[in-house]
């Protein structure tokens, strides 16, 4: 998150740097919650996360 803060010059590059680091906060907290899930529960909220970078990559050409 301090990488995106520094390369706030640059709003594509800090984006898609600050969606990385969510999903990796997220893997996180998945890795914790494992115990409690199911293996397929497990790996579908792995592959959703790992997704997360998607819209921030898409939004602008969406907006173009």
């Amino acid at each position: 998150m301090l990488l995106a803060g520094a390369l706030s010059s640059n709003h594509r590059i800090a984006l898609l740097v600050a969606s990385g680091a969510v999903a990796a906060l997220l893997l996180a907290v998945l890795d914790r919650l494992r115990d409690r899930l199911t293996p397929l529960a497990l790996r579908a909220a792995a592959d959703l996360v790992l997704l997360t970078p998607l819209p921030f990559l898409l939004l602008p050409v969406l907006l173009r």
